[in-house]
């Protein structure tokens, strides 16, 4: 079956505006944790589950945190190259297929790389925290997960 006039019109439309909302939502995300403006953006994203750590453990988190910020700086940085070079290739008069799928794959790559230093930080802190404290992890706190959103 072969989708023709208005409908097709329609379904494209549709399809780009949905690529884009996509693409914006993507793009909105990841920008939020880059740039000389957010030095602590690390520090922002975890701090989503580091409430669930007993008050020691994010201590030496925040330690370990401030110790890798040169790294998660460089990585944020790479990954904003690495979507510049992506959204090129989408503006491209010509698409290359290959060559966007290729680049989509480095911003997947680089979005792994940022968390890798971050998980490399959490894991540190928790091995140089006490068993005690370590028992202590994924216990609901005093005020719930909401007192930590941001308004």
């Amino acid at each position: 079956m072969t989708i023709r006039g208005n409908w097709a019109i329609t379904l494209l439309i549709l399809f780009g505006i949905s690529l884009s909302l996509n693409l914006f939502v993507a793009g909105f995300a990841a920008s939020r944790f880059h740039g000389p403006e957010r030095s602590g953006a690390i520090h922002h994203m975890l701090g989503a589950f580091a409430h669930r750590f007993p008050h020691e453990i994010r201590e030496i988190l925040h330690g370990e945190l401030d110790e890798v910020r040169p790294d998660m700086d460089r990585e944020f940085l790479e990954l904003r190259d690495a979507r510049q070079q992506m959204f090129s290739l989408m503006r491209q008069e010509n698409l290359d297929k290959a060559a966007l799928e290729q680049s989509m794959a480095d911003v997947r790559q680089q979005l792994n790389d940022v968390q890798a230093v971050g998980q490399a930080a959490v894991l540190r802190a928790i091995e140089a925290s006490d068993a005690d404290s370590r028992a202590e992890i994924g216990e609901a706190r005093r005020g719930g997960w909401w007192r930590h959103r941001r308004h």
